[in-house]
């Protein structure tokens, strides 16, 4: 089904996963609309996504899709029509709050996650990954700057 036309009722679920879906996303309001119309009225709706400021999201943005599928397909051997292009229109705490709250729902908690981004499996960005672990823990002694370039977003939202 497409995840601007479900094919469910209004008020449907309780709860509401959306697992590494955000940064696929080319236009992510109508896909937030149609979760929040699938939600019940104080349902929750989960959202798990890259955090688009991590360097490592920043790094896949610099490289061209082409390489995204090789890679991809090599490490993971999966097709390569298989491998899905990745946008980040939505995919920081304050964006994603943003586009809810226009749709009917209430950030209730979360927000960057620590851990490792889904994306290291790949040798050529875990070894960047490794190169900038020491940046990436000094930046994490910042309160405010640390909780801003985690790697992944992990946010609930309460349909009102």
């Amino acid at each position: 089904a497409s995840l601007v036309a479900m094919p469910f009722r209004d008020r449907s679920f309780a709860t509401v996963s959306a697992n590494m879906v955000f940064e696929h996303l080319t236009d992510p309001a109508p896909s937030v609309a149609e979760l929040v119309r699938i939600t019940a009225p104080g349902g929750r709706i989960l959202v798990h996504t890259v955090n688009r400021r991590h360097y490592l999201a920043l790094l896949a943005r610099a490289t061209p899709f082409r390489f995204h599928q090789w890679i991809v397909s090599r490490v993971e051997g999966r097709a390569e029509k298989d491998v899905y292009p990745t946008q980040y229109r939505i995919n920081t705490v304050a964006d994603l709050e943003r586009t809810f709250a226009a749709c009917g729902a209430r950030r209730v908690r979360g927000g960057t996650l620590d851990g490792i981004p889904l994306f290291v499996p790949y040798p050529v960005l875990c070894w960047v990954a490794i190169g900038f672990g020491l940046l990436e823990r000094a930046l994490a002694k910042l309160p405010r700057l640390g909780a801003v370039l985690r790697p992944n977003l992990l946010v609930e939202f309460e349909r009102e």
